[in-house]
C-alpha cells in the first residue's frame, strides 16, 4: 500500500513548555478514532486520509480538548503542518495548587456552547515589540525585539499583535526559534502591515464546554497577582478578572448579548 502524507500535528504542553507524548493524547479524524505515527518532539503524522475537508479532535484526560478544521490534498507532497499548544485540565499532573479561573459564559440567554475564549495578560513581563520598519502585509516572518531573554517565551505559541489601529489587530502563531537576527517564523502570513514598536501580548485560547463552562490554568511562569483579560471573538466583548498566584478564582457567569 502506498503511503501518502496527509498532514503533521506538532502538540505542545501550554504549562511546563513542553512537547506532549504519544501516549498523551488520541485522535479523532471525521468522528471516527485514528492511530497516527508518533515522532520526537511532540509530532504526530497522519498519513492516507480522504482528500477534502477534515476534523481532527485532539482528545486527553490532561489537556483541554483541541480542534482542526483544514481541507486535506490529494496531491502527493502537499500537507499542511499544524502547531498547537493543549492547555492543562483538572486532571493535569500540577504538584501544587495551580493557578486558574473558572466560570461559565452565558450568550443571548442560553450556554455559550464550545465557544472560542482568548486569555491573555496585557501587563506581562515578557514584553515583546516589532523590531523593524518593514513588516508588511503577507509577511511569514517577523523581527521583534523582547525585554527579557527569548527562552523563556513559549515557543510554538500565540500572540496578538496590539497595533494601535484596532482594525489592524491580529493573532499570530510564532512557529519556532529566531535566527541571529531576532526574526521568527510565522505559521501564517499577516494579514496587515505593522509599524515598528507594536507589541505582542502572549494568547491562550481555549473552547467552553457544552454548558457554558470553562476552566483555565495559569502556565506556571506566571507568579504573581495580576489582571488579565477573558475575551469572546466572536462578539467582540472582553472582561477584566483577577487572577491569584496558587489559587483558582471563580469568576461565576459571564453574560453577553450578541
Amino acid at each position: 500500500m502506498q503511503i501518502r502524507l496527509s498532514t503533521v500535528l506538532q502538540l505542545f504542553d501550554g504549562y511546563r513548555r513542553r512537547p506532549i507524548r504519544m501516549n498523551e493524547a488520541s485522535f479523532l479524524v471525521n468522528h471516527s478514532p485514528v492511530i497516527p505515527v508518533y515522532k520526537q518532539n511532540g509530532y504526530f503524522v497522519f498519513t492516507n486520509l480522504s482528500p477534502g475537508p477534515t476534523r481532527i479532535d485532539v482528545l486527553s484526560s490532561l489537556f483541554l480538548p483541541e480542534t482542526l478544521e483544514f481541507d486535506v490534498s490529494g496531491e502527493p507532497g502537499v500537507y499542511p503542518v499544524f502547531y498547537r499548544v493543549l492547555n492543562p485540565g483538572r486532571a493535569y499532573p500540577y504538584g501544587t495548587a495551580p493557578t486558574a479561573i473558572c466560570g461559565r459564559f452565558i450568550k443571548n440567554g442560553d450556554p455559550a456552547t464550545h465557544e472560542r475564549i482568548l486569555f491573555y495578560i496585557p501587563e506581562t513581563q515578557e514584553l515583546l515589540k516589532v523590531a523593524q520598519d518593514d513588516l508588511e502585509e503577507g509577511s511569514k516572518r517577523i523581527k521583534l525585539f523582547s525585554s527579557r531573554q527569548t527562552w523563556r517565551l513559549q515557543l510554538p505559541g500565540k500572540f496578538i499583535i496590539a497595533d494601535k489601529d484596532d482594525k489592524k489587530r491580529e493573532i499570530c502563531l510564532i512557529a519556532g526559534m529566531h535566527d541571529s537576527e531576532n526574526t521568527y517564523p510565522l505559521d501564517e502570513a499577516l494579514r496587515f502591515s505593522h509599524p515598528r514598536a507594536t507589541p505582542l501580548i502572549e494568547l491562550m485560547e481555549f473552547h467552553t464546554a457544552a454548558d457554558g463552562s470553562f476552566f483555565m490554568a495559569v502556565p506556571e511562569r506566571y507568579e504573581t497577582q495580576r489582571r488579565a483579560e477573558l475575551e469572546m471573538p466572536s462578539v467582540e466583548k472582553s472582561w477584566q478578572v483577577e487572577i491569584v498566584h496558587g489559587r483558582e478564582t471563580n469568576v461565576g457567569e459571564l453574560r453577553v448579548e450578541s
